[in-house]
């Protein structure tokens, strides 16, 4: 075996997908929680106002019908549903102004607080704020996984790494019920949006760029799985993950059936969030640019301005306003919009280099 020579590669900085704002702080009517089974109907098109401005959702296909849909029915004995953690109002994540909402509403008894994860650690005293305090401050939920760490089907993984527990607040990772000596560890995180899913499972390569690996093939159809659908890639597939998320956060008793999970996964694929209107920009598909969730929903997933443009080409039309244009707006719009501009032409244009880096400066991969 020998060492390739390394190389330099340089790319545009580029981002296949918009930044999604989950800070949503509009009115406190009750129709901006989605409780489980309310039976409320999802609108094809919906708004919900939040202090960056408006934040749109579409559903292609819409409206759709949430009575016994399993993505907005209590599946499992917490009484949660999917919608729980990725609600329509938060981008179809999970918002801290959200949870402290629920939290008063409830005094704490709402099914999104569950001990198993909605609260720092099964052990704490449920009823006391304080033992809720990464939820409640941070938006995260407690995600248990097994140590030493295995595989989605079980089998046992050789760690590159050992854990040590140097300081634990909540006492989960150093007690005896959920720590390393009962062969698990917590992680804390924000629930990831349920959205704009086909930019997620793209494949751009068939292999990973980072480190020149093959990879991995979904189990149940073989085609290469693109690694971005989890944060820790702990599930690879759509599948996958409803079944973790079914028996760890919905604490059901028994699998999902098939039906179920072909609901969940075309309802997952057909929805788009992203930010409509800003406060003070005003309408991100207005004056020659071209963002929001219809663009999303549009668009085709590529890789690195595949799809015959530069990526964050989406606010180019801002970059050079007219000056009869310009006298329409507010000099405060006008701002905006000629900073979001700068901005998206640094993410497209500004170039970089890559080095030491084995999927993109050895032959295997770009060199």
């Amino acid at each position: 075996m020998h060492l390739l020579p390394q190389k330099s590669f340089a790319l545009p900085l580029a981002a296949l997908v918009l930044a999604l704002s989950v800070g949503a702080r509009g009115g406190d009517g009750p129709d901006r929680w989605w409780a489980p089974g309310e039976g409320r109907v999802l609108p094809a098109v919906l708004d919900y106002d939040n202090a960056n401005g408006t934040l749109r959702t579409l559903t292609v296909g819409g409206p759709l019908k949430t009575a016994g849909h399993p993505f907005f029915e209590p599946l499992g004995k917490d009484g949660r549903a999917c919608v729980t953690c990725h609600q329509p109002s938060d981008a179809m994540s999970l918002s801290v102004d959200s949870v402290r909402r629920q939290w008063d509403r409830t005094n704490g008894k709402d099914p999104l607080f569950a001990a198993y994860d909605g609260s720092n650690c099964p052990t704490l005293p449920q009823d006391k704020r304080d033992s809720h305090s990464l939820l409640l401050d941070r938006g995260l939920i407690r995600i248990e996984r097994p140590w030493p760490a295995k595989s989605f089907n079980g089998n046992p993984v050789k760690p590159d790494f050992t854990i040590e527990v140097v300081r634990d607040p909540n006492g989960c990772n150093s007690g005896p019920a959920y720590g390393p000596e009962a062969g698990k560890i917590s992680v804390y995180r924000r629930p990831r949006p349920v959205a704009n899913m086909k930019y997620l499972l793209a494949v751009g390569f068939p292999f990973d760029p980072k480190q020149g690996y093959a990879l991995p093939l979904d189990p149940e159809d073989g085609k290469p799985q693109s690694g971005n659908l989890m944060a820790d890639n702990r599930a690879g597939s759509l599948r996958i993950q409803m079944e973790d998320a079914a028996t760890t956060h919905l604490q059901m008793l028994k699998a999902l059936s098939p039906a179920e999970r072909k609901q969940l996964q075309d309802f997952e694929l057909r929805v788009y969030t992203a930010m409509q209107v800003s406060k003070t920009g005003g309408a991100v598909d207005s004056g020659g640019a071209v963002a929001g969730p219809a663009r999303l929903r549009d668009s085709e997933p590529g890789a690195l301005g595949s799809i015959g443009e530069p990526v964050w080409s989406e606010f180019k039309g801002w970059e050079r306003i007219p000056a009869d244009e310009a006298a329409k707006l507010t000099p405060e719009q006008l701002a905006m919009r000629q900073s979001i501009a700068r901005g998206a032409r640094v993410f497209r244009e500004k170039m970089f280099l890559i080095t030491d880096s084995a999927g993109i400066n050895s032959r295997v991969g770009f060199g």
